[in-house]
Parts: C-alpha cells; sequence; structure tokens
C-alpha cells in the first residue's frame, strides 16, 4: 500500500499482521509504500477505516475484494 506517514505509524503498534517499509517514501507527497502481510479479511477491515489515506497497489484480486466490499457498504 501506499499511505500517508501517520498511517503508517500504526503498522508499529502491532497487530496480527507484518509490514515493513520501503525505501519509496514520495517525497513530493510524503507518503510511504509500505508491504503488509495479513489475513485477508483482518486486512480489509483495518485498511477500510483508513479511507481516502492509503492507496493499494496489488494485488490485483486483493483491490477488487475491497473494491466490493466498500461498494456494499455504500449500497447497504
Amino acid at each position: 500500500i501506499v499511505s500517508e506517514p501517520w498511517v503508517t505509524a500504526y503498522f508499529e503498534s502491532g497487530g496480527s499482521y507484518s509490514y515493513s517499509n520501503s525505501n519509496e517514501n514520495d517525497k513530493e507527497t510524503g507518503k510511504i509504500t509500505t508491504i503488509l502481510k495479513s489475513n485477508e479479511t483482518a486486512l480489509i477491515y483495518w485498511l477500510l477505516q483508513y479511507g481516502e489515506h492509503f492507496k493499494v497497489l496489488e494485488p490485483e484480486s486483493f483491490k477488487n475484494k475491497l473494491i466490493e466490499k466498500a461498494k456494499k457498504i455504500i449500497e447497504g
């Protein structure tokens, strides 16, 4: 994922995931690229709480599941 630095700070607080920050920090936006490994369902719900403050880069299948979950929230 790519996220704002304050979101990345929450990775350090622990949880049911592992992470590593890459050296791909965008100097213009200040956003940080992070690799997360977690239970897929838990990660979807965890990411949804951060709304527009993150972007999933890959895998495409995970992005699609996240999109579907967001649509269900909107559509009811």
